[in-house]
């Protein structure tokens, strides 16, 4: 387990070495807006389940 995820972490620093940082600043961006907009989703079909239980 910790062989395979030391190779992880070398292949990950690569990567991200081989990134420039204007895409990473990006990647870094779209992370909490797909989080923000799946909770909308799973919030709004809760409500929406809500109001046609009542």
């Amino acid at each position: 387990m910790s062989g395979a995820q030391a190779h992880l972490n070398a292949q990950n620093k690569k990567f991200v070495s081989g990134v420039k940082p204007a895409k990473k600043e990006e990647k870094a961006a779209v992370g909490p807006v797909v989080l923000a907009i799946f909770l909308f989703v799973v919030v709004g079909s809760a409500v929406i389940s809500l109001f046609r239980v009542m």
